[in-house]
C-alpha cells in the first residue's frame, strides 16, 4: 500500500519567475539582494558597453557624409535608427533568427580588413 505523504513547506525560496540562470545562481548565493546587485552591476556594464559603441561610432561616421556635423546630433540620429525599429519588436526573441545575419556581417568585415590590408601591403605586411 502507497502512503501518500503531505508536502512539508518549502525550504528555500524560489528567485522570481523569468529570471536568468545567471541571476538564479545570484538569487541562491547571496539571497534578494544579491540578485538586484547583479542586475544592477550589468545594467552598469551595459550602458558602459553602449558609451563605448556610440563613441566608437561617432569617431567613424565624422569624417563620412553620413554624419550631421554634429556629434550630439549623430548620437541621436543613429540611436534612434537603431532602436525605433526594436521598440517594434514584441518579442526580442523573434530576432534570434537574424543572428545568422550578425555572424555574417561580422565575417564580411573581417573579409574586407583583411583584404585592405592585402592590398594596401601585400604579402610583405605578414611579416615582423
Amino acid at each position: 500500500a502507497a502512503v501518500a505523504v503531505a508536502p512539508g513547506p518549502r525550504t528555500a525560496e524560489e528567485p522570481p519567475s523569468g529570471t536568468a540562470t545567471y541571476g538564479r545562481v545570484a538569487f541562491h548565493a547571496f539571497g534578494r539582494p544579491g540578485l538586484h546587485v547583479l542586475d544592477s552591476i550589468m545594467t552598469i556594464l551595459l550602458l558602459g558597453i553602449l558609451v563605448a559603441y556610440e563613441c566608437a561610432i561617432m569617431s567613424f561616421l565624422a569624417p563620412t557624409p553620413l554624419s550631421t556635423g554634429s556629434a550630439a546630433g549623430d548620437a541621436v540620429l543613429w540611436t534612434a535608427v537603431v532602436i525605433a525599429p526594436l521598440t517594434c519588436v514584441p518579442d526580442m526573441g523573434h530576432l534570434g533568427k537574424f543572428s545568422a545575419c550578425g555572424i555574417a556581417a561580422v565575417l564580411a568585415t573581417f573579409v574586407v580588413i583583411f583584404w585592405y590590408g592585402l592590398v594596401e601591403s601585400g604579402l610583405g605586411g605578414f611579416g615582423m
